[in-house]
């Protein structure tokens, strides 16, 4: 691994796409309160540290939460502008609900809807270009087993897969010539805890604190009491509770 203060040079036709679903699905499942920005911020450091290069294309696959959800499309818009600013492309999936039975009831749910396709068609036009030796890839999704068989046995391409443990299908892992797991690193990308210092763990008593859309608040302005997710339909939802200023 490369030192922490050694400037990273570019390898040229080196890839990193990232499955934005597999981190934030992980956060929803856990109840974890993560940072988004430093999250992304923090994989990247990480993933370019352990090459020990830095990647010439880089893209980036969210899913679009619906326009009515208001709280969720700007926490939603400003993780795609912190990735953007990081260097990095990005692609916003479609949403589709569908419905089910269940236990005799009608239902239904929000999920991706060209997410994989996207990623897919990054993936390969780089082939096509002659753009790609090594693809990095962000994701544990079985569906993709196609398309890395054709990258490491057809076009001889060298293939990592980052995933957490309990999200890498076999389907895709025997497709790689290695992996790592974000479990490793979890701790890392997670939010930074703020120490309690009051009786309310929902407090913010740091001067400043990194809020989940990655702006930095000073609490003597603002004070964010409580930040959680929900599940919704199988989106994520973000809601805030702000304070008056402290004076």
């Amino acid at each position: 691994m490369a030192n922490e203060n050694e400037v990273l040079q570019m390898k040229p036709k080196t890839a990193l796409v990232i499955d934005a679903g597999l981190i934030w699905n992980y956060i929803d499942q856990n109840g974890e309160k993560v940072d988004q920005s430093h999250a992304i911020r923090t994989l990247l450091g990480n993933l370019q540290q352990r090459r020990a290069y830095k990647f010439q294309h880089m893209h980036y696959v969210d899913a679009e939460p619906p326009a009515e959800n208001e709280m969720a499309r700007a926490v939603f818009d400003a993780r795609m502008k912190s990735v953007m600013q990081l260097g990095i492309s990005t692609s916003k999936a479609r949403m589709k609900e569908i419905k089910y039975w269940s236990k005799g009831c009608e239902s239904s749910k929000r999920i991706q809807a060209d997410a994989d396709a996207r990623i897919v068609t990054k993936i390969m036009s780089l082939v096509a270009q002659n753009e790609l030796e090594e693809l990095c890839l962000v994701t544990g999704d079985g569906d993709f087993e196609e398309c890395l068989n054709y990258i490491k046995n057809t076009s001889h391409k060298k293939v990592t897969l980052v995933s957490f443990k309990v999200s890498l299908s076999p389907l895709i892992q025997q497709h790689a010539h290695e992996w790592w797991f974000l479990d490793d690193w979890w701790e890392q990308l997670k939010h930074h805890q703020v120490e309690e210092r009051g009786t309310s763990t929902k407090d913010m008593n740091n001067d400043c604190a990194e809020d989940e859309l990655g702006a930095v608040v000073n609490h003597r302005e603002k004070r964010c009491l409580y930040t959680r997710f929900m599940k919704s339909r199988g989106t994520l939802k973000y809601c805030y509770w702000m304070r008056s200023p402290i004076h």
